[in-house]
């Protein structure tokens, strides 16, 4: 998950800033495998851009719902007020596994050789049934009009 944080709309330096995303990612469900879900900063300046960069690995498959990260913040580092907001909800995702994810999107290679090999004998195999019949009948006529001109 990559997450732009920009909580200073009112273009004000903020102190004590808090991103709390931890009831999004629970542990039973995600492994952390880089970064943290509830990280820190001193203070970001007026109009910056803060890039906060998560990896997660499910633990199990299926429907999963990520909600909102709670980000706190004071206004001033002397103002005790804590601020409170809340990013947009990405909502109900699907997790696939692995196996489900190869078989749906992968290449599948060996099924088209399968497909080949199992279809080739029905459309060859009365390809020489026509094949043979039409030289065979290609050869009678060309006997028959043999014998037309001897006549």
């Amino acid at each position: 998950m990559i997450g732009k944080l920009k909580p200073t709309v009112d273009l004000r330096t903020v102190f004590n800033v808090n991103l709390n995303d931890m009831h999004s990612f629970p542990a039973d469900k995600f492994e952390l495998l880089v970064g943290t879900l509830n990280p820190k900063w001193e203070r970001i300046h007026a109009g910056a851009n803060l890039t906060h960069v998560v990896v997660l690995k499910p633990k199990q498959s299926g429907l999963s719902n990520i909600t909102y990260a709670i980000v706190t913040y004071q206004k001033s580092e002397k103002n005790t007020d804590v601020q409170r907001t809340y990013s947009s909800e990405i909502g109900d995702i699907y997790i696939m596994t692995s196996r489900e994810y190869d078989r749906r999107f992968s290449s599948h290679i060996i099924d088209w050789i399968l497909f080949t090999a199992m279809a080739s004998p029905c459309i060859i195999f009365p390809f020489f049934l026509w094949f043979n019949s039409k030289n065979k009948y290609e050869l009678l006529l060309t006997k028959d009009k043999l014998i037309r001109k001897v006549q």
